[in-house]
């Protein structure tokens, strides 16, 4: 295939270029780990060890941006916050569920990818990549409307 492959799609594009690009790095991160999993499965020696990796900076680049995004939040006062702080903390909790699943394999990392463990490895993908989406759509958006009229007030940007 040519061409880089992406997840990322328009309807994604919140207007807050920092946000919008680690948006884009949450889904390169997502299509890294699922073509490493399809490398696996069409015979390439994919040890565990290089998925497991994949699923761990998925979580590493989740805290990563929950930090940047929710201190937007905070400083333009998004009268939201709280409950998108807690969709974000349910988010992390389910990660952490899928991480205890792992378990198992760790121990096994250096061999090649079962296919109980792509399995689980594809569910997380799965589960991470149609979060990441539907957040942005139905969660973000909202947000980045209340930043955006800040930013347009003759304050400066400041909201109150």
């Amino acid at each position: 295939m040519e061409g880089k492959q992406t997840l990322w799609k328009q309807k994604y594009l919140l207007e807050i270029d920092e946000i919008d690009e680690q948006h884009k790095g949450f889904f390169d991160l997502c299509m890294k780990q699922a073509l490493l999993c399809d490398r696996a499965r069409k015979g390439e020696a994919i040890s565990v060890r290089n998925i497991i990796k994949a699923i761990f900076a998925l979580r590493n680049y989740a805290f990563y941006h929950f930090h940047t995004e929710e201190g937007l939040i905070v400083k333009y006062r998004y009268p939201g916050v709280y409950g998108h702080l807690r969709k974000h903390d349910l988010f992390l909790q389910k990660l952490m569920e899928f991480s205890e699943e792992l378990e198992g394999y760790i121990a096994h990392q250096d061999t090649e990818a079962s296919e109980s463990f792509l399995d689980l490895a594809d569910r997380i993908s799965a589960y991470a990549t149609t979060w990441w989406g539907e957040h942005i759509v139905e969660v973000d958006k909202q947000y980045a409307q209340h930043i955006r009229s800040c930013k347009g007030r003759p304050s400066g940007g400041e909201c109150s």
